[in-house]
């Protein structure tokens, strides 16, 4: 199993809106990441979108109930 259906399902353990915030939050770092990344003129570099994952799901669920 892809580590992205895990943190989902763990989101989505805690609902609805934990789940919406970590894949939220987690792509939008993935984006910031890659915007920096271009900026710095690396055209040729390839991100792992885990680790902006695993940050997402951890801001999620910092501020679950």
């Amino acid at each position: 199993m892809k580590l992205a259906g895990q943190l989902g399902f763990v989101l989505a353990w805690h609902g609805w809106p934990t789940l919406l915030v970590g894949t939220i939050t987690g792509w939008a770092l993935a984006a910031v990441g890659a915007a920096v990344v271009r900026a710095r003129g690396s055209q040729g570099v390839v991100l792992p979108l885990a680790p902006y994952l695993v940050a997402g799901v951890i801001v999620a669920l910092a501020g679950a109930p």
